[in-house]
């Protein structure tokens, strides 16, 4: 018997029940699906047409008409939402737009009362903040594109300049003396592990970590880029690229995956566990300690997974919608 709800028509290699698809026809804006975040009890699903809110298993359309991009949350059940047409306001059941014209992006709350945003008009990625009731772009930026925000543990954040390293956003600093990092060099991604090591993933030039002030080269041989990087349950980081597969490092030595596979669309970890999905095996993979285990057998390419309420998986896609674990 099909629930009122959800329609469960696929099925995991690794697990005899079926998850749980969510369609248009059960509220979501549209089967193309961008980013899933969780916050508290209530995931937040972002598709090119749209934005929802899961709430007791119970979709609720927020915003229409429009892609959705990132969101922020700022308070009790209010939210920045970064979307194609600006930045919008959300609190209760209102929504008030700002910085029309732009393409929001990346959000990351920033000291106790101000947000960054990524901000995009004809080609154009300049860094925004929003202080004192009003969203600016910051001087600083006016010349570079920033192209995503990462935040870390000490309440920093990190923006991404594109072909020119990193700079930390202190906000303790002024903008001008924020600490640029990597100059010079096509950075890709990032991440901080649970010791509190920043690890900068770039194009033709490996994997860059920085302990203690000081950065050292990884993979030197790599000339791929570096696409996203993650970190598993051991401490084992996991770094896609876009051209040779996988590469996993535990501390001591790197090792390859799926380097036949070239291209590895999507790399996440979730609760631990890391998940990919491959150019050449858009499939969503699990990595078992051994070997890759199918979970979700679908066409169509994986943007988000991310452990929801009551343990559960729930994985994005951006051609057949999400699906969620039983």
């Amino acid at each position: 018997m099909k629930s009122a709800l959800f329609l469960s028509i696929f099925f995991t290699t690794a697990h005899a029940e079926p998850w749980k698809h969510i369609t248009e026809a059960d509220g979501l804006p549209t089967m193309m699906v961008q980013f899933i975040e969780r916050h508290g009890d209530d995931m937040w699903v972002g598709t090119l047409d749209g934005l929802a809110v899961f709430r007791d298993g119970m979709p609720k359309k927020v915003v229409e008409g429009q892609a959705a991009w990132d969101i922020q949350p700022i308070g009790k059940r209010r939210y920045w939402a970064g979307t194609m047409r600006g930045v919008l306001l959300l609190e209760a059941d209102k929504s008030t737009p700002s910085f029309e014209g732009y393409s929001v992006g990346s959000l990351q709350s920033f000291g106790e009362k101000s947000v960054l945003a990524c901000a995009e008009k004809q080609n154009a990625i300049t860094l925004i903040q929003y202080k004192d009731g009003d969203w600016q772009p910051i001087t600083r930026f006016k010349r570079q594109s920033v192209t995503d925000l990462f935040k870390t543990r000490d309440g920093k954040v990190w923006a991404l300049i594109e072909t020119d390293g990193i700079v930390v956003a202190d906000p303790a600093q002024d903008p001008a003396k924020w600490t640029h990092h990597l100059k010079g060099i096509n950075v890709r991604s990032f991440c901080e592990d649970k010791k509190g090591r920043i690890w900068c993933g770039t194009f033709s030039k490996g994997i860059m970590e920085l302990t203690d002030g000081e950065w050292k080269r990884h993979l030197p041989r790599e000339e791929a880029a570096i696409t996203t990087i993650k970190e598993d349950n051991k401490g084992h980081l996991w770094a896609a690229t876009n051209a040779n597969g996988l590469w996993q490092y535990d501390g001591a030595e790197w090792k390859n995956h799926l380097k036949d596979e070239g291209t590895i669309n999507f790399l996440e970890s979730a609760g631990g566990n890391i998940y990919v999905s491959s150019q050449t095996v858009p499939a969503l993979r699990m990595w078992d300690g051994k070997k890759w285990q199918t979970i979700l057998d679908i066409p169509g390419q994986f943007r988000a997974v991310v452990l929801g309420p009551g343990g559960k998986l729930w994985a994005g896609n951006t051609i057949t919608g999400l699906y969620v674990q039983p």
